[in-house]
């Protein structure tokens, strides 16, 4: 699936062009493409606000904690890149480094990796999105509705692609088998959650209102679900922990899907119907999943669910009520869907590092405008 030896991007010299990932936090999603591309030789170095998991992976990091900083450091690094790319949110650091990049006669091609667009999310684009579709050089979408979104509203000409939140091959392994059937058991979710309405100001109510799925975890413990939690949010953690479920805090990544091998199921749940953000991007924790060994149960995500049913390996609910007692309702369709999951994770179907010559294939086509 990569592509062939010796068909790297490469300067005139010979050498492989250096790559720099900025983002203000570096999430999962940066870590994935910057390991992958890293195994196919590139150097990836990182400018970010914070140090995460995963930043040690990169072979140079950079930190900032203003604007000054930041163009400061542009300053004295930019010259040694041919590619930078912005990964929002937020999004006015992408103009800062299309400032940086005049101000000093650099001439690395300079994209965005989208990983949430707020035209979509909050039905209005801010003043830095407008910006950026019009002045860098290349995207980078979650999914193809949100690139056709994007087109349709900011008639872009750049060249762009769409690369999921492939994980990377060896994040976590399992051996497939009875063994490990034998050791999994109940429904496990990852990600944010907000608390109970009563305790969320509106206005992130109405943002976030596609993580409002407290009710739906209730009463699927109610009727007899064994729920694991991995909350990555502090107020969502301390508010769930009287749903009777267990309930991790915001857990380092390795660790939580080592974690997750222990769970038959995996909830990709939100708690809003035909939400636009939910409606049209995917989820992390969908491919996340898959790679611990998971049976994934979608719902209130369409895009996400046109994946489960591609790859045939999960289940679809039209509502959150149609959990039930997953094992009652469910339970006779484990054995061929856990089939279907680990021969994805056997062959590497859904591997980042399979997937990457996506993103490298962008950064060529950018390079031969």
């Amino acid at each position: 699936m990569g592509r062939r030896k010796g068909s790297r991007i490469r300067k005139k010299n010979g050498e492989l062009v250096r790559i720099l990932f900025a983002a203000h936090h570096c999430c999962i999603r940066v870590h994935k493409q910057l390991k992958s591309l890293k195994k196919l030789g590139y150097e990836i170095d990182i400018l970010t606000n914070s140090i995460s998991y995963g930043t040690d992976a990169a072979d140079r990091i950079y930190f900032y904690h203003n604007k000054e900083q930041f163009m400061k450091v542009m300053a004295e690094i930019g010259h040694v890149y041919s590619y930078v790319t912005w990964h929002n949110e937020p999004d006015e650091q992408a103009l800062w480094l299309y400032e940086s990049r005049k101000a000093n006669n650099h001439t690395y091609l300079l994209g965005q990796d989208w990983h949430d667009i707020d035209s979509i999310r909050l039905h209005r684009p801010n003043k830095s999105e407008v910006k950026i579709f019009r002045l860098l050089d290349y995207f980078v979408f979650v999914s193809e509705p949100c690139r056709k979104l994007a087109e349709e509203l900011y008639d872009f000409k750049q060249p762009s692609t769409v690369f999921a939140h492939y994980c990377n091959r060896d994040v976590v392994s399992y051996e497939p088998g009875e063994e490990d059937r034998a050791k999994r058991t109940g429904v496990v979710y990852e990600g944010g959650a907000n608390p109970p309405d009563h305790l969320v100001p509106p206005e992130q109510r109405q943002v976030f209102r596609y993580r409002t799925i407290y009710p739906y975890f209730k009463e699927a413990v109610s009727n007899g679900n064994d729920l694991t939690l991995y909350i990555g949010n502090p107020p969502g953690y301390m508010s769930h922990q009287d749903l009777g479920a267990k309930v991790y805090p915001p857990t380092i990544y390795n660790k939580m899907m080592d974690g997750m091998k222990s769970a038959k199921w995996g909830w990709v749940l939100f708690g809003a119907p035909d939400d636009p953000q939910t409606k049209n991007t995917t989820c992390n924790k969908f491919f996340e999943y898959i790679k611990a060994g998971c049976v994934p149960i979608c719902c209130w995500c369409e895009e996400t669910e046109r994946w489960n049913e591609k790859y045939q390996c999960g289940i679809n609910l039209k509502h959150p009520d149609e959990l039930g007692n997953i094992e009652e309702n469910f339970g006779q369709l484990y054995p061929k869907l856990k089939d279907r999951v680990d021969e994805i994770n056997v062959k590497g179907i859904l591997d980042s590092e399979n997937h990457i010559h996506i993103i490298e294939s962008l950064l060529r086509e950018a390079g031969n405008k």
